[in-house]
């Protein structure tokens, strides 16, 4: 629950000018009030911190980008948002996209002086959302769903990092030329770009949470502790990693239409309170006094038996949602680290290194994880490094031989490469589920004849140890962010090693090649061909073995027309309430 002297504080700590006056709620939106418990603890409304899941849960309340996924869709194709129409010529290069010209910011608190709280969508807005994350002065987390593809921002880019006076001139300069070369606005309403490779796919990225749109008063002062969306929803009560509340914009473009198309009415009120302790989550949620809650291992087979929801919830009002998640845990190998990866001028050492890491990846206790980590509902075993909806059709991985005498897949005891000193598993948590994990593979390895030991790390010493190519050893888990199976393959990209998304630090110039053609493959038919033989790659060197893809469990009561996406699971102007 909110606390009382909130405005107080947030006046005093977060420079917001004052509250957004609001007069008493009537029955009726009282009646519309949501209440969610989250687990992990939102911190910024800054796009630059969208990385962070639970940051992405409250900014994309108030915060639109250019494109959003079709609800109705299986293909996860996309519509204009906050655009009405995009073009592309040269392949997917050359991109000119039209704004609404009925989208408007609205300012709750006053402190950016607009006539009524609002100002109309500019083209500019977006332009320079996008060029704060090239900024290499705001650090942002984001940066990576940008770089390498818009030359125009990597040239601002190298503006900053030089320092200096060019630097504080960079902004002023992209103010007065309105733009950059390559990504200008024209008009009011109408952008130009061009990107640094063919991407056809590019408006699925104007769907991911990093390139939602701004006001350009915030974007150059970087003042983003009172939030200025063109969402359906703003801000009226915040207080950083415990709780935020959001009302609804009576005037957002298209409500009737939009919220309500059946005449049910749309959520008023939004209560988003940080919950870490899974338990008193599950108490809320029975006793109704959260609407929405994802149950873990401490009480899915409360709710749900093999999938089903249990009776006594159905009867209750409670809708099971099941979503299969375009992601994929790995078993990740540090290729760098001389015991299992790879080591310059040692062929036949490398080849001993490659069956060793063939040998875990078949160690590995895949049925026992699926039944105590999965709870045999929460995952489908992976059959290789791309989720089920991006992988090539009808994909099996080779049958990998040592030799003409065995398959790396059930080596003999007898036959397993030999090694001195004790594997290390490094964990990326220490609480009592990150440890069971590593305490069932370091048995599964220690019974193959690898002694290990597994490590309980902080998050953050986790990410350091892999940034800095520390760890030998990890589990790894990661979700596409947009509908594009090239993030998946880039996580063994050679350019990227660590401290880049390549946290294997693998290198193989063919894979290399590969990938520079998988992103510029146009036809579905020839990306498939070139994932193929990539694919092919991954399983022969082994630098991580796939383990599963995870399926998403939603339980919600109230909500009549509720429709989970992957790429967008937590959208409230989607909820709607019965009449």
């Amino acid at each position: 629950m909110l606390r009382p002297g909130l405005c107080v504080l947030i006046g005093a700590t977060l420079g917001l000018t004052a509250c957004h006056s609001k007069t008493a709620p009537s029955e009726a939106e009282t009646a519309a009030t949501a209440r969610f418990a989250i687990s992990q603890e939102p911190h910024s409304f800054d796009p630059l911190h969208a990385d962070d899941t639970a940051n992405q849960v409250i900014q994309r309340q108030v915060f639109e980008g250019l494109a959003e996924y079709d609800r109705n869709g299986v293909d996860f194709s996309v519509n204009p948002l906050l655009a009405t129409s995009w073009s592309t010529s040269d392949g997917g290069k050359s991109w000119v996209i039209h704004l609404r010209e009925d989208a408007y910011f609205y300012d709750p608190t006053g402190r950016l002086n607009w006539s009524n709280h609002k100002r109309a969508l500019t083209a500019f807005d977006v332009i320079t959302s996008w060029v704060r994350h090239a900024d290499s002065r705001l650090r942002s987390r984001s940066w990576w769903a940008f770089e390498g593809l818009i030359p125009a921002l990597e040239q601002f880019r190298a503006k900053t990092d030089a320092g200096g006076l060019e630097a504080l001139d960079a902004w002023a300069q992209l103010h007065e030329q309105q733009g950059l070369d390559g990504l200008r606005a024209v008009g009011e309403h109408e952008i130009h770009l061009e990107l640094q490779r063919k991407e056809p796919r590019f408006p699925h990225r104007l769907a991911s949470p990093y390139w939602v749109v701004i006001p350009a008063e915030d974007a150059k002062e970087h003042q983003l502790d009172a939030p200025v969306g063109t969402g359906p929803y703003y801000l009226t009560d915040w207080e950083p990693r415990l709780s935020a509340v959001f009302q609804l914009r009576k005037d957002w473009r298209g409500q009737e239409k939009r919220l309500a198309p059946t005449g049910q009415p749309a959520l008023h009120t939004l209560h988003f309170d940080v919950i870490r302790e899974g338990s008193t989550r599950t108490t809320l949620f029975e006793r109704g006094q959260v609407e929405r809650m994802a149950p873990q291992q401490d009480s899915f087979t409360r709710f749900l038996d093999q999938g089903q929801l249990r009776s006594k919830y159905a009867n209750d009002g409670v809708i099971a949602h099941s979503l299969q998640t375009p992601d994929l845990t790995m078993l990740s190998f540090n290729m760098s680290d001389p015991l299992v990866g790879f080591v310059e001028g040692d062929p036949d050492g490398n080849e001993r290194r490659r069956q060793l890491r063939h040998t875990l990846a078949a160690a590995f206790p895949k049925e026992r994880w699926h039944e105590v980590i999965r709870n045999n509902a929460w995952a489908i075993p992976a059959q290789t490094f791309l989720p089920p909806s991006f992988a090539p059709t009808g994909y099996a991985p080779p049958v990998i031989r040592f030799d003409s005498a065995r398959e790396g897949e059930h080596l003999k005891k007898a036959q397993r490469p030999k090694i001195e000193g004790v594997l290390s598993l490094e964990l990326a948590g220490n609480d009592a589920i990150s440890l069971g994990m590593g305490e069932m593979i370091a048995e599964a390895f220690t019974r193959a004849g690898y002694p290990t030991v597994a490590v309980p790390n902080t998050w953050t010493a986790f990410s350091t140890k892999t940034g800095k190519r520390e760890a030998q050893i990890f589990l790894r888990t990661w979700a596409l962010d947009w509908a594009e199976p090239a993030q998946m393959l880039a996580l063994f990209y050679g350019p990227a090693a660590s401290p880049g998304i390549n946290r294997c630090n693998y290198g193989n110039p063919r894979y290399d090649e590969l990938y520079n053609h998988y992103l510029l493959a146009q036809a579905d038919s020839e990306r498939d061909t070139i994932a193929r033989d990539m694919l092919d790659i991954l399983h022969r060197d082994m630098p991580a073995s796939p383990i599963d893809h995870r399926r998403g469990w939603l339980l919600t009561r109230r909500f009549e027309r509720m429709q989970p996406h992957p790429f967008d699971i937590f959208s409230c102007k989607d909820y709607l309430l019965p009449k």
